[in-house]
């Protein structure tokens, strides 16, 4: 038996309090609900009905109108509503900037999609090792560096 034991429970996992013998003598007893572990919480108290009085009848007003948290405010329905509030959007202005590489765009898009003309002609395809990226892959076209497929400006 622990004499400074505390406990702090929300009373919306209060199940049921009541009073009941234990091998300490008369204890107050505070169950828990299933959901919040089913817990039965037994206290050795000295002035065991003056405590049970207090916590049941504050156990009993929180029953009556239970708190979970949250405040909700109702509105009045023959209150007038507002309409939709519309939201004009701009549209961003966008700088299309040259490259250099867009000639090569439909050539590299041809080579290296899923699924392109030459994997549909059972072409073979040579897979080497790339020591930039640490995969095998396609081999790259003369004159194209890996680089090149990842640069936009």
């Amino acid at each position: 038996m622990s004499e400074n034991f505390n406990v702090s429970l929300p009373w919306a996992q209060v199940k049921c309090v009541k009073i009941r013998e234990s091998k300490f003598g008369t204890a107050f007893v505070v169950e828990t609900s299933e959901f919040s572990g089913g817990y039965v919480l037994g206290f050795k108290v000295n002035e065991v009905e003056e405590a049970f009085g207090q916590i049941l009848k504050t156990f009993t007003e929180y029953l009556k109108d239970p708190y979970f948290g949250v405040e909700c405010v109702y509105e009045d329905a023959d209150a007038p509503k507002k309409g939709p509030e519309v939201i004009q959007f701009k549209a961003d202005i966008v700088e299309v900037v040259q490259t250099g590489y867009e000639e090569n765009v439909a050539a590299q898009r041809q080579r290296y999609q899923i699924g392109s003309v030459r994997q549909k002609n059972m072409e073979k395809v040579e897979i080497e090792y790339n020591e930039d990226l640490g995969l095998a892959c396609e081999k790259l076209p003369a004159g194209l560096a890996i680089d090149h497929l990842w640069k936009i400006v």
